[in-house]
């Protein structure tokens, strides 16, 4: 592990930390708005309601829970579209605003409706997130940093939900949305200075915008940079050789394809159902996008590769030979993406069915219901801890667990981490089922009150080193570059196709 600590903090890949610290910010505060509800909840059924003047129904809680997983549904397939026509960088943006927007509305409410609207917002961002980080991580990052940092989402999101539950238990409603205002614009100050992805400016023909970025993201590494380019565009033209138009049906048009959306599915679904402030200081990468003497002839990709890459030349120059050498079939066919590519052949279809799978045994495994219910839980175990504390506590644990993947997922491997993660939280299910059983039957369990907190911790860090994180690791390695961004969307529509139903239903039999 403390190996795994140096590689990740090495000179030649800070770039490409600092770029995944960025794009994750907007992971923490969508994450931070979509775990603002679960701590005001009680204080939205009271008399002494923040918002109105009567108390809301179990039903109008119910549709605030979940309709933040109905947007994706409309949501992901845009930003599939727009993460290729525009970029991964420019559809990343677009989080800052819907997130800003979403806590505007919840400062100035004054009934439900503007509630609605304002989660609502708050699932776009969901969607674009789910669309874009895991995606822009994975082109950025060469092999040996692909693991960890596409571990960085999961920590985003657990760090999100955890200031959600400082501020749910220690701040106002107004209070909580003055806070969590501030997030999105500063992601935007800072994520507005990092390199798009070469892969994206090597499909659209830009290969010294491409090499620039590469050396940016490999320490100014000029030989390594165009090394991976050129080797990008060799991959891309076999693909492209090997295949007709890309059409979202070749999701299926193999086995191969379809077992890897299964994957990237299930480890999603599973993933979000099991149960369970990064500040930048800017000058550091604005100095780097600032042409010197010596490379005032590179291309703003060039430069920006170099950045992401600590300055390292033969990284940089290696990654964008790879990237060149992938894509250079691709960008004289030109040939748009769509969903009847999902199934063109074996190989897709079968990534498809496994991402499909992942994401959703990822989320119907429980734990979206654990984070969104986490307080009710609590309180109805009559947990000597109050509900907003162990919450909190909770959350804690997550950031551990999920720092324990970061640190280990080169180590053990995607399916044995995945699969010792999936046992320990059915154990945890089985243990934590039977206390709500013995407590449905009238059984005194109060000398048992810490059952609870126990197992739900222990169950939280397993979902954090494994299937959380990992699920989306593996979505974004099992398809080709083509199909990537949209392979991934069209498993999320899935999934929130299936979670959407699985909140709602369970938050109006919950009340």
């Amino acid at each position: 592990m403390r190996l795994l600590q140096i590689h990740l903090l090495q000179r030649a890949n800070r770039c490409q930390l600092l770029a995944a610290i960025a794009i994750n910010i907007a992971t923490t505060s969508t994450s931070m708005f979509m775990g603002w509800l679960p701590p005001i909840i009680p204080l939205l059924l009271t008399e002494d309601t923040p918002v109105g003047a009567t108390p809301m129904t179990a039903d109008e809680i119910s549709w605030l829970s979940s309709v933040g997983l109905l947007m994706p549904l409309i949501i992901l397939p845009i930003a599939a579209w727009s993460l290729e026509q525009f970029g991964r960088k420019l559809t990343g943006c677009c989080m800052a605003l819907s997130t800003t927007l979403s806590w505007l509305i919840i400062l100035f409410a004054q009934n439900f409706w503007q509630l609605l609207v304002s989660r609502m917002l708050g699932g776009i961002s969901l969607a674009l997130m789910s669309g874009v980080v895991p995606v822009y991580v994975a082109e950025i990052s060469d092999q040996s940093m692909k693991g960890p940092l596409g571990t960085f989402i999961s920590l985003g999101m657990n760090t999100g939900t955890l200031i959600a539950a400082i501020f749910g238990a220690t701040l106002t409603y107004h209070q909580s949305g003055i806070c969590g205002i501030i997030l999105p614009p500063l992601f935007f100050l800072i994520f507005v200075f990092m390199p798009e992805s070469p892969i994206y400016l090597v499909r659209k023909n830009k290969i010294a915008e491409a090499t620039r970025c590469l050396m940016w993201l490999r320490n100014y590494d000029k030989t390594e940079a165009e090394q991976e380019v050129f080797q990008l565009q060799g991959n891309l033209q076999k693909i492209e050789e090997s295949r007709r138009t890309v059409k979202k049906t070749d999701i299926f048009k193999d086995r191969a394809t379809i077992r890897g959306f299964i994957i990237a599915s299930g480890l999603f679904i599973g993933q979000h159902m099991t149960g369970c402030g990064i500040v930048v200081i800017l000058s550091l990468f604005m100095q780097s996008f600032c042409p010197t003497e010596e490379d005032s002839q590179l291309t703003f990709s060039e430069r920006s590769l170099m950045w992401l890459r600590n300055n390292d030349i033969a990284t940089v120059d290696r990654e964008l030979s790879e990237l060149q050498q992938s894509l250079e079939e691709m960008v004289k066919s030109d040939k748009p993406v769509n969903i009847k590519d999902l199934f063109r052949d074996r190989a897709t279809i079968t990534g498809f069915v496994i991402a499909s799978g992942l994401f959703i045994g990822q989320h119907t495994s429980g734990y979206t219901i654990v984070i969104t219910y986490t307080a009710l839980i609590f309180e109805l175990a009559n947990s000597s801890l109050a509900p907003n504390t162990a919450a909190i506590i909770l959350t804690l644990i997550q950031l551990i667990g999920t720092w324990l993947s970061t640190m280990t997922i080169n180590l053990t491997g995607r399916r044995s981490i995945i699969i010792i993660s999936c046992v320990a939280m059915m154990i945890g299910h089985i243990i934590f089922g039977t206390f709500f059983l013995l407590m449905d039957q009238k059984t005194d369990v109060s000398s048992f009150s810490w059952i609870p907190l126990v197992v739900l911790s222990a169950y939280a860090v397993f979902y954090s080193m494994g299937l959380g994180p990992v699920a989306y690791v593996v979505a974004a390695e099992i398809f080709t570059p083509d199909i990537t961004g949209l392979a991934t969307s069209m498993a999320m529509i899935l999934l929130c196709c299936i979670l959407r139903m699985h909140m709602y239903f369970y938050g109006c039999s919950s009340t």
